[in-house]
């Protein structure tokens, strides 16, 4: 799937004026956007519990609740 059509998708059943204003970073937190999305990992945090399976999987977009 392209990821601007994933994340317009993403952004209508989750839109940005639902997070606080000072408490939740919505966005791109590092790296670049892939144009193809084919693997998501999704995760409360992207800790070292997850890592592994990062590493393992290679997911083209991670999907987290709480930012790094």
């Amino acid at each position: 799937m392209k990821t601007n059509t994933l994340l317009l998708k993403l952004s209508k059943k989750f839109p940005k004026r639902l997070a606080k204003k000072y408490h939740d970073f919505v966005g791109l937190m590092c790296g670049k956007l892939p144009d193809e999305t084919k693997k998501i990992t999704v995760c409360l945090d992207l800790d070292d519990t997850i890592m592994p399976e990062v590493l393992v999987n290679q997911p083209d977009l991670i999907i987290t609740h709480n930012p790094f």
